[in-house]
């Protein structure tokens, strides 16, 4: 369909010139160019279908009377208001689109999955490439914008790393198109997610293989908690699960162990200090001390879109993020739509909150979309699954 063909490349332009994306510092992805393109998406999203169900007409209603307190109390810029609930306005438009639609879910899956490819594959290029050879070129003049600087970036066509000391070696750590390692591991592991519900029917067990790589090259510590989570929702014994989270446990008091008896010893840098430990701690504690100090209105409805950002040192984690700027009403309202696309997968919620103490994840289109997309991969199997049931063969595809 055509239509939904449109609305895909909309969607991705529009998250790729979107932070976390590096093409967000461009000069030409300007605010209004973001808001000329949501704007279109939204309309084609609204015309693509007449149909209101109950959820849409909930989700866009919760989403209406938070926006309109954040207008009535003016407790943020106009700019940051509007970019957040046009988030929330096209993925909820989105996931009614693709709902109603059984062939627009597959098309729009099928492109996502390609793009999954090439930047998965681009990403492992880029580690192969930085690690190995000299090669660093600045092709779209990043470091001028000054959102790369304080940090050893290499740039080539096939995306950014940063070379990173680990004590018994300086790797490249693989930022893909993103501003971190860590956004870039949430978009593999929602991909390595959505590839193994897809394996089900037999289909793009490489992208499982090429996600969970890239992913690993990025050497975020959260997407390798994440793939734990993967690898033990794999186990199907009781006692062997059980087995798994005492050798886990073991491990974390382990390293635990090593952390302390390293940061008494004396020597050039702690393993702490070579990790991002003390400045995320000392992001959580601001989170912690906004909290503790908020009125009930504020724990209950926020303190205001883009509070955080008037500190000097910010909230690094997307649910203390949340919580202080939108409060207990915005986070349940993540949290109630992350229960409703992962179609209460434990695995994939598991993942997803795993980085929310991270990340502020839910304030970009990418997330959301792959989210939505997790959603019609699930759909999709459930639907293939019940006709060869039905018929007695499997109905691949795609």
């Amino acid at each position: 369909m055509r239509r939904i063909t449109i609305i895909f490349f909309l969607s991705i332009a529009l998250a790729l010139i979107s932070p976390p994306f590096i093409f967000a510092s461009m000069d030409f992805a300007s605010r209004e160019l973001r808001a000329l393109l949501g704007l279109v998406l939204i309309g084609i999203l609204v015309l693509s279908t007449s149909k209101f169900r109950t959820f849409d007409g909930c989700a866009l209603l919760l989403a209406a009377i938070l926006f309109i307190i954040e207008i009535v109390w003016q407790r943020s810029q106009l700019s940051n208001i509007f970019s957040y609930y046009s988030v929330v306005v096209v993925y909820v438009l989105l996931f009614r689109a693709l709902r109603i639609n059984e062939l627009s879910s597959e098309i729009f899956l099928s492109l996502w999955i390609r793009l999954a490819y090439l930047i998965s594959i681009l990403s492992i290029l880029a580690f192969i490439i930085h690690q190995f050879t000299s090669l660093d070129t600045d092709f779209l003049n990043f470091p001028s914008r000054g959102d790369f600087s304080g940090q050893d970036y290499k740039f080539s066509i096939f995306g950014l790393t940063q070379d990173k000391n680990f004590g018994f070696a300086t790797l490249a750590r693989v930022d893909s198109y993103f501003y971190e390692p860590q956004y870039a591991g949430l978009y593999f592991a929602i991909n390595a997610l959505i590839a193994k519900k897809l394996n089900k029917l037999g289909l793009h067990r490489y992208l499982l293989v090429s996600s969970a790589l890239a992913g690993m090259l990025t050497f975020s510590v959260t997407f390798y908690l994440a793939m734990m989570i993967h690898f033990f929702f794999y186990l199907k014994s009781k006692e062997i699960k059980v087995m798994a989270m005492m050798g886990l446990f073991a491990l974390i008091m382990g390293c635990l162990s090593y952390v302390v008896i390293e940061d008494i010893t004396p020597g050039d840098m702690s393993f702490v200090q070579r990790t991002s430990f003390d400045d995320r701690w000392e992001r959580f504690i601001n989170g912690v001390g906004i909290l503790s100090d908020a009125s009930l209105t504020n724990l209950l409805l926020g303190h205001g879109v883009g509070y955080t950002n008037d500190f000097s040192r910010g909230i690094s984690s997307g649910f203390f993020q949340v919580w202080v700027e939108r409060g207990l009403a915005g986070l349940c309202f993540v949290l109630a739509m992350l229960v409703i696309f992962s179609k209460n997968n434990r695995e994939f919620t598991m993942v997803c909150l795993l980085f929310l103490l991270a990340v502020p994840w839910y304030v970009s289109y990418i997330y959301w979309i792959g989210l939505v997309m997790f959603w019609a991969a699930t759909t999709i199997v459930e639907r293939r699954m019940k006709r060869s049931s039905d018929s007695g063969c499997l109905i691949r595809g795609m």
